[in-house]
C-alpha cells in the first residue's frame, strides 16, 4: 500500500502542489501570492495539456468535469 503512495505520488507530484497552493489560497494572503499562483497553475495547466496532447486519450481529464 505505501509502495502505491509512493509510485503514485513520483507520477502525480505537480498536481499535488497545484492542489495545496489552491487550498492555500482560500486564506488571507498578500497580492504577491496569487500572481506567484496564478503562474503556477498556468504553466501546470500547460505542461498537463501537453503531455495529454500525443495520447489522443482526454480520459485523464475526467477529474475536470
Amino acid at each position: 500500500m505505501f509502495l502505491k503512495i509512493i509510485i503514485w505520488l513520483k507520477n502525480n507530484w505537480f498536481k499535488v502542489i497545484v492542489i495545496f497552493l489552491l487550498l492555500k489560497a482560500v486564506g488571507e494572503n498578500p497580492y504577491s501570492y496569487y500572481q506567484f499562483l496564478r503562474w503556477v497553475v498556468s504553466l501546470s495547466s500547460g505542461y498537463l495539456t501537453y503531455s495529454f496532447f500525443p495520447q489522443k486519450d482526454m480520459s485523464g481529464f475526467g477529474y475536470l468535469v
